[in-house]
Order: structure tokens, then C-alpha cells, then sequence
């Protein structure tokens, strides 16, 4: 069973990945498409509209968080190799990393388009 700071946890990186999410809308709004993927030396290697580059991401790890959650929540202690609520940490602050990394490598290209 995952502990209520592993729930706030959870509730909290939702809150950051949608709030930075918004925050993005806001400040690539002149742009229509934004760099979706990258090349190894970190240069735009494709493009998408820029709701789908801003929202991919926590969308897909809301449901990731969700599923990891509910895993946790739902297991048998006997499958349990260790406490869920390290995995479920781990698993935020991975989220909110990979969400900054992503805001981090679109706003560099802005800087470099503009």
C-alpha cells in the first residue's frame, strides 16, 4: 500500500508537468511548430505542432504515474521487492526531470531560431 506522501507526491509532479505545460503554451504561443525530436548533438531533427510537442509529454506520464501508482497500491506484498513508495519517488522526480529536460532542449532552440 503506497503511503499519502507517496500520493501527494504523485498529485504534485501532476501538478508540475500540467502547470509547466501551460506555462510553454504561454511562451512558445508564436510558434505553430516546435522541435519534436533531437539529434545526438542536440539540434532539431523534426518538427510537430506545438500542442503536440508541449503535451506529449504529460500526457504520457500521467498515465505512466497512474499506472505506477495503482501497481503499487494493488500489488500483494508477497510480489513486492522492496517499498513501493521509493518506486513511486523515483518515478516523479523522473517525470519532472524528463518534462524540464524536453521544456529545456525546446526553449535552447528558441533562443537559436529567433
Amino acid at each position: 500500500m503506497l503511503s499519502g506522501a507517496a500520493w501527494i507526491s504523485v498529485l504534485a509532479t501532476i501538478t508540475v508537468l500540467i502547470g509547466s505545460a501551460l506555462w510553454a503554451e504561454r511562451r512558445y504561443s508564436g510558434y505553430t511548430k516546435l522541435p519534436a525530436r533531437f539529434d545526438w548533438r542536440l539540434r532539431a531533427a523534426s518538427f510537430m505542432p506545438r500542442s503536440i510537442v508541449l503535451w506529449m509529454t504529460p500526457v504520457v506520464f500521467v498515465g505512466i504515474l497512474a499506472l505506477i501508482a495503482w501497481i503499487g497500491g494493488n500489488a500483494p506484498p508477497e510480489r513486492m521487492h522492496g517499498d513501493p513508495n521509493t518506486g513511486v519517488f523515483v518515478a516523479c522526480a523522473s517525470v519532472i526531470w524528463a518534462q524540464l529536460f524536453v521544456l529545456w532542449l525546446v526553449g535552447r532552440w528558441a533562443r537559436g531560431a529567433a
